[in-house]
């Protein structure tokens, strides 16, 4: 009796790692789309469950049911601006570690180019956010340690920074054609090198 209590909670938990893993690749196509992350909760789960329910029944239109696609379980910096107790416990870490900064940006679909603000903030606060998640447990926070992660972060960090800075750049009263067209250039060729 007690194994197939063992049994039932192991699957349930794997179906869990399975739902937020469905859920970050929803949100990953979300995210390259240019949509709003509110699409995937009001069209994109129902469709899907939709779909399943007609395809392979009830049972497994239950089982979808539990992807999370709401807009505080998708983004690791969502885990922390999204909830205001996370927010000023983070806030207060930082603090007693000295960090530069006291908390992260958080990107908004207005302002496109604090995306690249945000991913440098994120970076910059790596290590205050790894002693967060020690306390306060996420599921991609393994990631913060894994070097090779770390070093593709700090490499999106850089190239978003260098764009948001090329795009500042770009317009103005004094701004030709061929400048814009050489500054367009030397950024190709530096992203190529």
């Amino acid at each position: 009796m007690a194994c197939k209590k063992v049994l039932r909670s192991s699957a349930a938990a794997d179906d869990n790692i399975k739902a937020l893993e469905a859920s970050y690749l929803v949100s990953y196509r979300v995210a390259k789309s240019g949509k709003p992350h509110t699409i995937a909760k009001e069209l994109i789960l129902p469709a899907a469950a939709d779909m399943v329910s007609t395809m392979l029944g009830e049972k497994a239109q239950k089982v979808i049911q539990l992807v999370p696609l709401s807009n505080n379980t998708v983004p690791m910096v969502n885990f922390i601006k999204a909830r205001p107790l996370n927010s000023r416990i983070f806030s207060d870490l930082c603090n007693e570690m000295g960090s530069k900064h006291v908390n992260l940006l958080l990107h908004t679909e207005v302002r496109w180019l604090s995306r690249g603000k945000a991913l440098a903030r994120f970076f910059e606060l790596h290590s205050e956010v790894k002693v967060f998640f020690t306390d306060h447990p996420f599921p991609l926070s393994h990631c913060l340690h894994d070097t090779d992660s770390l070093s593709r972060l700090g490499y999106l960090s850089d190239i978003f920074s260098r764009l948001n800075k090329l795009n500042l750049g770009l317009p103005g009263l004094s701004a030709t054609i061929f400048n814009v067209q050489d500054k367009i250039e030397a950024m190709i060729k530096k992203l190529e090198f």
